[in-house]
């Protein structure tokens, strides 16, 4: 059991740390990336130094531990009052939420009123005595928490779309964790049964794994296409051959007898799994964790033959329109197509020629330099982060909101524009996803393919029939 406790606890410090420092490195810009960063790495380090509390049988480790503890949940805090939108500084407030974990860490390291002494079982439980004011460490956890769902519930009150979403499930994951916090950290101890006192320390592990699920279906944080399938399933990877090479560094009894033969043999047994089993290992957690986004993508890599039979905008419209629905369930479509010697964008369907945008309107200029994808629920955060497009995105806003569209995808291929693609509701869903926004970003690479090889064909014919009339 002890080794499992162990193990257990070093795998949610790699997998913690991880996330954290990734949040941080994709965001860094951004205040509640940096928070969000502080308190991953915080639980961490709260796991790391249970951990080695418990391998050497350490008090004052399992001391600092509890220390990284208060911080993360501070940490938490500050970042659920800036991503909710409360990111006014006031010096004073800011003082006094570092104030308390503070004075409280001292009084935890140097002194026996919080906490007295510390007991290891042979199991590897911890069992931690009490100090006369031991319960300042509960209340402090309490009101923090307190404090931090009053700003996500502020926050929810005030947002609408996407941002509503997220706030939906910080609320639930908060919940749960505060919970699964309140009962193995406050009610089984003060009934005397601590054999679950250090799954607390795994809090942080659920966070992650809640986080790590919103950031990669609800863009969370802002991080739109930097979080793939790739990543989820490189993390799971890497956690699993960290499991392994601590399993054989244990049964190796390298932290009794130090660096050995069988330790160097396990080590090299590790890598050479992992370097092997890499590729195998993702492709097979793709069909596991991600089966539909993996099953959506191979259907998306055979449309290029689907599309080999239409060589007319009509029939290519008709093809667009049924595929839309069949893999994404969107049953409103719109085809754009650009018209290089009149500047103008003109719809090819539903109805030819019913809609007309020339590059200079607002819809056109929303796509900005990049040609990004629009989603109109996302278009307000989109102008908290650049205030100086706020005039065109609105005017974009406004034109999707009296068209009906939900979203619109740019046609482009190897820098040249080939048309819009301009998208209604998704059938059971309220919005679009990361990786349904990543798959109609494939989709649409594919009828930019077909629209340029039409139109290939069509300037082709045009210059044999010139050449016709030469002759004649």
């Amino acid at each position: 059991m002890k080794l499992f406790i162990e193990i257990l606890l070093i795998v949610g410090f790699v997998t913690e740390f991880i996330l954290g420092l990734f949040v941080y490195i994709k965001g860094k810009k951004k205040l509640a990336n940096k928070y969000f960063c502080a308190m991953m790495i915080g639980g961490a380090l709260w796991n790391l130094s249970l951990a080695m509390g418990i391998i050497f049988t350490n008090g004052f480790l399992e001391r600092i531990g509890i220390v990284f503890g208060l911080f993360a949940c501070t940490f938490f805090l500050l970042f659920a009052k800036n991503f909710s939108g409360d990111k006014k500084s006031n010096p004073i407030f800011v003082a006094l939420i570092f104030l308390f974990p503070i004075l409280l860490s001292f009084l935890i390291l140097f002194s026996n009123i919080i906490f007295v002494g510390t007991i290891f079982h042979p199991e590897g439980f911890v069992e931690l005595s009490v100090g006369t004011f031991g319960v300042l460490y509960n209340i402090f956890h309490i009101s923090y928490v307190i404090i931090a769902f009053y700003f996500i519930i502020k926050g929810y009150r005030l947002e609408n779309g996407l941002k509503k979403i997220q706030f939906q499930y910080i609320f639930i994951e908060l919940s749960i964790v505060c919970l699964w916090f309140l009962i193995t950290n406050m009610i089984l101890p003060a009934l005397g049964l601590y054999q679950l006192l250090f799954l607390s320390a795994l809090c942080f592990i659920i966070l992650a794994l809640f986080f790590l699920y919103i950031i990669t279906r609800y863009r969370f944080m802002d991080i739109r296409v930097v979080i793939r399938k790739s990543v989820i399933t490189s993390t799971l990877i890497v956690t699993v051959a960290i499991f392994m090479m601590l399993v054989g560094l244990l049964a190796s009894q390298v932290f009794i007898l130090g660096f050995n033969l069988n330790t160097f043999l396990v080590l090299l047994l590790a890598v050479g799994v992992i370097l092997f089993s890499y590729r195998p290992a993702c492709e097979f957690l793709d069909r596991i964790f991600l089966k539909q986004f993996y099953d959506l993508s191979k259907e998306i890599e055979k449309l290029p033959n689907d599309f080999k039979t239409t060589n007319t905008f009509e029939k290519l419209s008709n093809k667009v329109s049924e595929k839309a629905n069949e893999l994404f369930g969107i049953e409103n479509v719109w085809l754009l197509i650009y018209n290089k010697k009149e500047r103008k964008y003109i719809s090819e369907f539903p109805r030819k020629g019913e809609i007309l945008f020339s590059s200079d309107d607002m819809i056109i200029k929303a796509f900005g330099e990049k040609r990004q994808p629009i989603i109109r629920d996302e278009i307000d955060y989109i102008i908290k982060e650049n205030p100086e497009r706020k005039k065109t995105l609105e005017g974009g806003e406004k034109i999707m909101k009296r068209l009906g569209w939900d979203a619109i995808f740019p046609l482009t291929l190897g820098g040249e524009i080939y048309g819009a693609l301009a998208l209604g509701k998704i059938k059971n869903s309220s919005i679009y996803s990361v990786e349904k926004v990543d798959a109609v970003n494939k989709f649409s690479k594919q009828i930019s393919n077909a629209l340029a090889n039409i139109i290939l064909y069509d300037e082709a014919m045009e210059r044999v029939d010139r050449e016709h009339g030469d002759v004649r």
